[in-house]
């Protein structure tokens, strides 16, 4: 809110008008109206209230537009301006939308996943018992197929219902051994034309999540990541960096502190078309893809309070998890170090094209 009298000189600003402009009180009141609000001289010479939207130059030099209200405070000419950051409410009203969506989704694929689970278990037992009275050796391989295919769709089907069910409300983890755990993991298949290289700040302390859910998380990523630089036919550099970030916004809200994990290649980047939608199910960038793998990450990391961002452009794709940090009464220790293969200091090799700044 913006105090100003009838020529326009500005008397007083509370702390959210300080924000919007990107100036301090000080500064902004000894700043001519006219140069904060270009539009402020010509809604004052309208008689009662006002409302529609005005451009707001910042500090920085930018143009925002706003909505805004302005209306009489006193006999004495005083009027008020309301400002209300359109850019704020259009991403809130963007993000509910997806939230509705994805909550859509996310009912459909349950109940789809459950709708084939029930009958496969039918089909696995009647496919056991005809194997158990068969002899011939082609329907024997028959049958064989079926139980190797029914079992291919019940783990399918496990990975689509895992994400949803309810985690602990005192579910911890401590990040660093979590991405160390997928590191190995990576590395058993890590072409060598690719390089994994770790950025991990050792400081880092527990967050809220199941420590399961969030090795598949990265293990997601990670495996995406490698899937990219395959893609373009050469090697590349995976990335995995680990920070703490201030003033995040996370599913409930900005939050001044958080834990931030990004996963970064320099394969051929997400397509623009897909960016919007890439983490809703069965979207994929690859014609053998399911489309479940991010659609699961984005549901574990929002189970436990946490947020995923996407940044992409050729060369340059960087997949941001952005968690809650645990409360302090949870954590009696100090978080556990990756092994002795990862120094803090200085970037160092290991024979399996790994390194670590």
């Amino acid at each position: 809110m913006v105090w100003v009298d009838a020529e326009g000189r500005l008397l007083e600003l509370n702390l959210a008008a300080e924000a919007m402009t990107g100036r301090t009180r000080k500064s902004a009141l000894e700043t001519p109206a006219a140069a904060l609000f270009p539009e402020l001289a010509e809604w004052l010479g309208k008689e009662g209230a006002v409302r529609g939207t005005i451009a707001v130059e910042t500090a920085e030099g930018t143009r925002r537009t706003m909505a805004a209200a302005l209306s009489a405070l006193s006999d004495e000419g005083v009027r008020v301006l309301e400002l209300t950051d359109l850019q704020g409410v259009l991403e809130e009203a963007r993000a509910g939308v997806e939230r509705d969506v994805r909550a859509a989704n996310a009912t459909l694929l349950r109940n789809l996943a459950h709708e084939i689970k029930n009958p496969l278990g039918g089909i696995r037992g009647a496919a056991q018992l005809l194997r158990s009275e068969l002899t011939n050796p082609d329907d024997l391989e028959c049958v064989g197929v079926v139980l190797s295919e029914t079992e291919r769709l019940m783990r399918l089907t496990e990975r689509i219902l895992s994400p949803y069910r309810p985690q602990r409300a005192d579910a911890r983890a401590n990040l660093l051994p979590v991405l160390e755990r997928v590191r190995r993991v990576v590395e058993k298949d890590l072409p060598e034309s690719v390089e994994l290289v770790r950025d991990y700040d050792i400081s880092l302390p527990a967050v809220k999540g199941d420590e399961e859910r969030l090795t598949q998380v990265f293990l997601n990523l990670a495996t995406n990541a490698l899937e990219a630089l395959a893609r373009q036919g050469g090697g590349g550099t995976v990335r995995i960096r680990t920070r703490i970030v201030r003033d995040a916004r996370l599913l409930e809200g900005p939050v001044r502190q958080a834990a931030s994990v990004e996963v970064e290649d320099d394969g051929p980047g997400v397509p623009d078309e897909l960016q919007e939608q890439i983490f809703y199910p069965l979207v994929t960038t690859r014609a053998e893809g399911t489309g479940l793998g991010l659609a699961l990450v984005k549901s574990c990391v929002e189970g436990c309070g946490g947020a995923v961002q996407l940044e992409s452009r050729p060369g340059r794709t960087v997949f941001r998890v952005l968690l809650p940090l645990a409360p302090p009464d949870l954590s009696n220790s100090i978080p556990n170090a990756p092994d002795s293969t990862t120094s803090a200091a200085t970037p160092s090799s290991t024979p399996n094209g790994t390194r670590h700044e």
